[in-house]
C-alpha cells in the first residue's frame, strides 16, 4: 500500500525561542503551544514537521529583543 504524500510539505511549522529577561534561552515553542527544551525536527505533542533551517539566526534575535 503507498501512501499520498502530496501536499505533505505544507505542514512545516517553526519553533518560536522564549528567552527570558537575561537573554538565556529557555524553551522552544511549537504553533500547537507546546514547549520543548530542544528544536527537535517534529513538535513531540502535534508531530508537525519544524523547519530548523533558521534556528540560530532566530534565536539570536530573540536574546537582542529581549535585552533592549
Amino acid at each position: 500500500m503507498t501512501r499520498d504524500l502530496q501536499g505533505y510539505e505544507h505542514n512545516v511549522s517553526k519553533w518560536e525561542p522564549v528567552v527570558d529577561a537575561y537573554g538565556d534561552l529557555k524553551e522552544f515553542i511549537c504553533s500547537c503551544g507546546r514547549g520543548s527544551k530542544e528544536a527537535s525536527n517534529y513538535c513531540p505533542n502535534c508531530g508537525t514537521k519544524m523547519d530548523n533551517s533558521n534556528i540560530e539566526k532566530e534565536i539570536k534575535e530573540a536574546i537582542i529583543n529581549a535585552l533592549n
